[in-house]
């Protein structure tokens, strides 16, 4: 994967979207059909028996007399599921928030288990992978992915994560951490990207976004390690992730909108029918015209 100022490969995007809350106003107008792909639920449980304790593996750096602790354990669901539990309706256009019935997203089921926010922006990189899977093209080893470039990562002058040390680290502790987690930050940036970000320099302008952009292949986004070689400012397993992925023949566009929970995908009758039958995503048909708004779920309210 490698970083390109060649814009003009976007160009078409920008000439078939509009800025809004509507299907199109993410992926191109023009295709056959779109898709809504849903972004996985967090859902966890505390867990207190024993027995169930000594199977799970230990966090790192757990202290001993800590290992036998009540602690949870976390699990993925769907929006369908999530839904059900909730008592509320699934459907294509649903909001989390209308889902949950609170503004911050959050919700506790009846068996208490804790529901989590849905990370917006951001499908993860093994659905990722999945979703490339199912959308043919041909021009496999011609593939163009978009990052927004209000990431933090990717800002070099930008605060990033907050490093938590423990009461009774020196000065010098919090100084000799402070200064490895700005290295592992600068060796996990490309200095193309960097650059082009700080200079605000080939980058792919549309409306009221902009993206840096780098060259791809299928076989590279099918793999879901990727995003720790791409340079994009990956640490610990988590970091930035595509908000535009397209082939050059444009048989298929994949948008992630940084303020949406769940990613949108235009093309084919055929592939968007692959996509909602896949059990490696969750997603359901959608119109170019369907408001994906805060407000638009008039279903659950």
């Amino acid at each position: 994967m490698e970083w390109t100022d060649d814009v003009a490969r976007g160009a078409w995007i920008g000439e078939r979207t509009h800025w809004g809350s509507t299907v199109t106003g993410t992926v191109p107008a023009g295709y056959d059909r779109y898709a809504r792909v849903f972004h996985p639920v967090p859902v966890s449980r505390l867990v207190t028996d024993p027995d169930e304790l000594a199977a799970m593996p230990v966090p790192s750096g757990c202290p001993e007399d800590l290992r036998d602790a009540p602690r949870y354990a976390e699990e993925q669901w769907t929006w369908a599921r999530t839904a059900e539990a909730l008592g509320g309706t699934m459907h294509a256009t649903a909001q989390w928030q209308s889902i949950t019935g609170n503004a911050d997203g959050f919700a506790t089921l009846p068996d208490g288990r804790n529901v989590g926010q849905t990370r917006e922006g951001r499908l993860p990189p093994d659905q990722l992978a999945a979703l490339v899977r199912l959308l043919p093209t041909t021009t496999p080893d011609d593939l163009t992915v978009g990052v927004w470039v209000g990431w933090g990562e990717l800002n070099a002058g930008s605060s990033g994560a907050a490093l938590f040390f423990p009461a009774s680290a020196s000065r010098r502790e919090r100084l000799r951490a402070e200064e490895q987690w700005r290295r592992e930050r600068e060796e996990a940036l490309d200095p193309a990207v960097a650059s082009a970000v700080h200079r605000r320099r080939g980058l792919l302008e549309l409306p009221n976004r902009e993206y840096v952009l780098l060259s791809t292949t299928v076989t590279e986004l099918t793999d879901p390690t990727w995003p720790e070689r791409a340079g994009i400012g990956w640490m610990n397993g988590d970091g930035p992730m595509p908000a535009l992925v397209w082939p050059s023949d444009r048989a298929w566009c994949i948008g992630s909108e940084i303020d949406f929970d769940s990613t949108l995908v235009g093309g084919t009758a055929e592939a968007i029918a692959a996509v909602t039958r896949s059990d490696a995503v969750e997603a359901l048909i959608v119109r170019p015209d369907d408001d994906l708004g805060a407000f638009a779920d008039h279903v659950n309210g």
